[in-house]
């Protein structure tokens, strides 16, 4: 996707940007599932380069998902506090802003469901306190704030995917099996 482009633009344009060129393979597979699932993520995607959002570096967040006032799902990254918090490795900017990108997309697609589906939102939150009483929480707190931030940790954090790989649930399977 072309930089202007990047500015602020269709979601599914810059998933499949990361779906095929991303330089990290967690990132292109998870992009290239939201796009073969069709999750319904035509949604308004823009990079927010306005230092007001400071703030949010405070308590923790690079991105935001929202509804607006016309019902329009949006995406916000703020990629002055990714360049600010990396501010000498352009890598690892490119990096979290990918996964800022999933990782909001993930809580777009979460929120529509759980609202939907009280049901799963309860099996949810079952599966996350079980998970709590077999890993150290303090290693992904994140994670553990609520069950969407739980369901977004779990798709786009790698490490946090390894931790769930090695906890048993239900017989064979494991957690992110």
């Amino acid at each position: 996707v072309e930089e202007q482009n990047k500015e602020q633009g269709n979601l599914r344009e810059n998933i499949t940007d990361i779906a095929n060129n991303s330089k990290w393979e967690h990132n292109r597979r998870l992009a290239s599932f939201l796009l073969d699932s069709n999750f319904g993520i035509n949604s308004f995607f823009k990079f927010v380069k306005d230092s007001m959002y400071e703030d949010l570096l405070k308590l923790g967040g690079w991105g935001l998902y929202y509804k607006d006032n016309n019902g329009v799902k949006q995406i916000n990254i703020y990629s002055v506090l990714i360049n600010k918090y990396f501010e000498n490795d352009i890598e690892r900017q490119k990096y979290y802003e990918e996964e800022v990108i999933l990782h909001e997309t993930i809580h777009l697609i979460v929120h529509e469901g759980l609202n939907a589906n009280e049901d799963i939102e309860n099996k949810l939150i079952d599966l996350m306190d079980f998970v709590k009483t077999k890993i150290d929480t303090s290693k992904y707190s994140n994670a553990f704030k609520n069950v969407q931030e739980f369901v977004a940790e779990a798709f786009t954090d790698a490490k946090f995917q390894i931790e769930l790989k090695k906890i048993k649930y239900k017989g064979k399977l494991t957690i992110w099996n």
